[in-house]
């Protein structure tokens, strides 16, 4: 046991010393900062821009010919008049489809204004003798948004149809429709609870008809799915939903190219309903067994609403959408936000697990290789799977982890860099510079006065040297030797100015290198270091001892070189030895 944790301390020292916990620590941090944005959802209408492009690259797709639009378009109102339409021109619509033995005729037109009390009944006659019509109504709700849940506290009424319509209609349905934050109509809501019931959308309630499915049999598991029992395969058929019971509307096609269309006085007139007995110009069976939805198809009297194909669709347009993508099983489906988060966080540690050190091109390189391969993968799951994956968070972890890493590993560099030249020019025990680097810099400072003559003469040289050094390493110890050379070089160093060079120039000896000083201030200031020195009671380990310096001090020459200014501050310190130690000479 004792062998196993002395293990696992080196092998933990190791991982520690091989800066992999600080990159992980950096890497925790990524996630945390990605999850943040995506938990905010500031980048959505990017994101909602993303999915727009990814439906408008696909290919109209087919749909069930059994559904059927009948657009109250402009050829009707030519030929009707204005809106509202008197209501017995409904009655005969309907007349005329049940005629035709449709299977269902779903209206997406309210009947709340005041009408003819005859066309009133002509219509109710109609509706009742049809029994296969669905009336919708409409919530009155303040802010109708898709990341807003409907509920009691934001609904405010509710339009309908007569209730005298509504009694003889086969089924009953809300048509609200949930936008995105940006107006763009992608989502429907399936059920709304209002009252303590659920609500189903008019579609909804069309097809379970349709499937022999009561309310009750209707399973619904918030943010998952609707579930429908299908009694003829015994099986169930899920709708996707999310936390609001909406479903991703999968438009098939653009509203003139995907389902059949039908004008509204052209099914009124081949029925020969018309007094005038005008010209069929819908064959005849044309319309048996379809789904009929009924709607106004004039962009001046229609609600119409953008969707990711087209900037104009009608609102009967969607229903159709729903129909057929609940009858066909064709759903769109997002990535939960589970999901979607570890999606995030393995997209952070793989980028982070590919960006090195000392490899940007290389790292950019990977970095752009990860980003169009996520991507890529997400519209090849979206264009044939129907999942819709998630593009702009995953992404931004990408960038904000390469980001986070580049800047760190910038910042590592340039700290690695300090380091280096701190080695390659400071001495390692005292923190002085070393020789090598002190005479480059003298080399530098005596260049800059050759160019200034009027300098010379303000360029000042120190050398000392610790009086019986060597005793003080045979008596105590080369460990307090080594103490007594850092206390020292500490007391140097906070004496002198900030422009003036400290050095170690040999083993006991330091030399100091003073711009601007003339002799006598060199003097003073050589003084004030043996005076501190002298004054040090040093401790290490228990021991105490004393230690004093010698100085020697030379003030440069005019067309002097280097080589003779240390030479004449080297004899100054070799008199102030032979004078009795402990002294500053200058030469």
């Amino acid at each position: 046991m004792r062998r196993f944790k002395k293990k696992a301390k080196i092998r933990l020292l190791r991982f520690i010393a091989s800066r992999r916990i600080e990159k992980y620590a950096i890497l925790l941090a990524c996630c945390i900062i990605a999850l943040l944005i995506y938990k905010a959802d500031i980048l959505q209408r990017f994101e909602l821009a993303l999915f727009d492009y990814r439906f408008q690259a696909q290919k109209a797709r087919s749909v069930l010919s059994d559904i059927v639009l009948i657009d109250m378009g402009s050829d009707s109102v030519d030929y009707i008049g204005r809106w509202p339409w008197p209501r017995r021109w409904h009655a005969t619509l309907i007349t005329a489809l049940n005629r035709e033995r449709t299977s269902a005729i779903l209206y997406d037109v309210l009947f709340c204004e005041p009408s003819d009390a005859q066309d009133d009944m002509l219509l109710k006659t109609s509706i009742k003798t049809a029994g296969n019509v669905y009336l919708p109504y409409a919530y009155k709700i303040e802010t109708l948004h898709s990341d807003n849940p409907v509920t009691d506290n934001s609904i405010y009424g509710i339009d309908r149809s007569m209730d005298s319509l509504e009694a003889v209609a086969k089924g009953q349905g809300f048509i609200n429709i949930s936008p995105d934050i940006d107006g763009v109509i992608r989502r429907a809501p399936l059920v709304i609870e209002y009252a303590g019931q659920r609500r189903l959308q008019i579609s909804l309630k069309l097809v379970c008809d349709m499937l022999g499915i009561k309310e009750g049999e209707i399973i619904i598991v918030k943010g998952r799915y609707i579930r429908l029992p299908l009694k003829r395969t015994g099986r169930y058929l899920d709708i996707p939903i999310d936390d609001n019971y909406q479903m991703l509307i999968n438009y098939p096609g653009r509203w003139k190219e995907s389902f059949a269309h039908f004008s509204f006085i052209d099914v009124i007139r081949s029925s020969g309903l018309l007094p005038s007995g005008e010209e069929a110009v819908v064959p005849a069976g044309v319309l048996k067994d379809k789904i009929c939805i009924v709607g106004m198809g004039v962009s001046g009297l229609i609600d119409v609403k953008p969707t990711p194909l087209e900037p104009l669709y009608p609102a009967m347009g969607i229903n159709a959408c729903i129909i057929d993508n609940i009858l066909r099983s064709d759903f769109l489906r997002q990535v939960p936000d589970q999901h979607l988060v570890w999606v995030i966080i393995g997209l952070v540690f793989i980028a982070g697990s590919c960006i090195s050190i000392y490899h940007p091109l290389r790292d950019f390189i990977l970095t752009a290789i990860i980003l169009v391969s996520y991507n890529i993968l997400a519209i090849i799951i979206f264009s044939k799977a129907g999942v819709w994956l998630n593009m702009i968070y995953p992404s931004t972890a990408v960038l904000v982890t390469y980001i986070s890493l580049t800047l760190y590993n910038e910042v590592h560099i340039n700290i690695e860099k300090k380091r280096f030249y701190e080695l390659a020019t400071t001495d390692g025990l005292t923190g002085l510079y070393q020789k090598r680097h002190f005479n480059a810099l003298m080399r530098s400072a005596f260049t800059d006065r050759r160019r200034n003559p009027q300098k010379a003469g303000k360029l000042s040289l120190m050398m000392a040297d610790i009086d019986h050094f060597k005793n003080i390493n045979d008596t105590y110890g080369h460990q307090f030797g080594d103490h007594v050379l850092k206390k020292i070089a500490q007391a140097i160093r906070s004496t002198c100015r900030p422009l003036d060079i400290c050095a170690r120039y040999g083993g006991e000896e330091f030399i100091i290198m003073l711009p601007d000083t003339k002799l006598s201030e060199a003097m003073a200031i050589a003084e004030r270091i043996r005076k501190i020195v002298e004054k040090k009671r040093l401790r290490h380990h228990g021991k105490i001892c004393r230690a004093t310096l010698s100085i020697g001090v030379s003030c440069m020459f005019e067309d002097e070189q280097e080589d003779s200014l240390i030479s004449r501050a080297d004899g100054a310190l070799y008199c102030a030895k032979h004078e009795g130690r402990n002294k500053v000479c200058s030469g």
